[in-house]
């Protein structure tokens, strides 16, 4: 019993083993395939770049042999036209042949635009007229006379700063007065040497000071630029200052870039004052005072205030502190304040909407509950 099962199990060793040998014999194989592959592609990739190389040193020898020979200098320009279309052309078709090997159409164009761009430097027909030089990996020409007094020109241009500037030295180098003089001192431990001013000055500042440089441009000469809504006759709304929210009517631009306004002042009780553009919403409602004769008095330096400084002498000292003096109107502004009232006024009372205006310029300006300025017309 014990000899016939002992059979099975050998035949079951021995194909297990078959298997595996099986197995192994397919993992050799395959990565020895894939290494040929690979050198086999690299030794083609090699040998066709050592072709390419040796056919476009071929090209290039006998490309410039051929047109060095044919191209001359004493050549008439209809013939030399002529032959040199025929040279481009015999050369292309030389380069078609000896690429037919090569993979590519964009390697062939490559290796004719090399043949083509080591041409001799003289392609001139006749007479040699210009002259010609690589610029951008490209053959350019110049008329060699034009190029010649471009030269020549450049030469004199230099020729006039070097004497320029030899005269400028020369001048530099002349020798002055000296201000200063060294003089050796006998002794020991005294410096040896001191330094003495010929022209001796009676102050000798201990820092320098800056140099005035000049002002280049005053803000009083700038430019004045007013919004367009700003002209003349137009009614605006103060938003600052003591007359703040009032209505005004404005007479004049002024050069210093301010607005000169009026109330007037039996309405509102704005005098004559000049106020920023900042501070000024413009409305649409506006009057004519076209017929207004305002004074010529009516400037910047009119409205400047003079401070009387009054000089406190010894018996006149007090414990007290002196009172500030408040701001007063002079007798003059009073009375130009009543010749510019009289003549606005006129202007409103001939207005057809004339107690529409009087109650407008008279109320102040506010704003109510859901009511917000930039929704607002004015």
């Amino acid at each position: 019993m014990v000899e016939k099962k002992s059979a099975p199990k050998e035949k079951k060793t021995t194909k297990k083993i078959a298997s595996k040998e099986k197995k192994t014999e397919k993992t050799e194989k395959k990565p020895t395939k894939k290494i040929d592959k690979k050198i086999e592609k690299k030794t083609e990739k090699k040998t066709e770049k050592k072709i390419e190389k040796k056919i476009k040193k071929k090209i290039e020898k006998k490309i410039g042999k051929k047109v060095e020979k044919k191209i001359g200098k004493k050549i008439e320009k209809k013939i030399g036209k002529k032959i040199g279309k025929k040279i481009v052309k015999k050369t292309d078709n030389k380069v078609e042949k000896k690429t037919d090997g090569l993979k590519t159409e964009k390697s062939q164009k490559k290796k004719v635009k090399t043949a083509v761009s080591k041409k001799p430097s003289s392609l001139a027909y006749g007479k040699v007229m210009f002259q010609a030089f690589l610029w951008r990996g490209k053959w350019r020409f110049i008329n060699k006379a034009e190029a010649e007094k471009a030269r020549k020109k450049k030469l004199a241009k230099l020729a006039k700063l070097k004497s320029e500037k030899k005269e400028i030295i020369q001048k530099a180098k002349k020798k002055k007065r000296p201000t200063i003089v060294t003089k050796p001192i006998k002794g020991e431990k005294n410096g040896e040497f001191r330094k003495i001013h010929l022209k001796r000055k009676n102050y000798y500042p201990s820092l320098k000071r800056p140099k005035a440089h000049r002002p280049r441009g005053f803000y009083s000469k700038h430019k004045r630029f007013f919004r367009p809504s700003l002209t003349p006759g137009t009614v605006l709304i103060l938003l600052a200052g003591v007359n703040k929210g009032k209505r005004v009517v404005l007479l004049k631009n002024l050069s210093s870039g301010l607005l000169l306004v009026t109330g007037p002042y039996l309405l509102n009780g704005v005098p004559l004052r000049r106020v920023q553009q900042c501070h000024v919403i413009g409305t649409k409602t506006k009057l004519d005072i076209h017929s207004l004769n305002l004074p010529a008095k009516l400037n910047d330096q009119f409205f400047k205030r003079i401070i009387e400084k009054k000089k406190i002498k010894k018996g006149e000292k007090t414990i007290f502190v002196p009172k500030k003096k408040s701001y007063q109107p002079n007798a003059e502004r009073k009375e130009l304040q009543k010749v510019v009232d009289k003549q606005l006024l006129e202007v409103i009372k001939k207005h057809p909407q004339k107690k529409l205006l009087l109650a407008y310029l008279s109320a102040m300006f506010g704003l109510k509950n859901n009511q917000y300025p930039h929704r607002l017309q004015f």
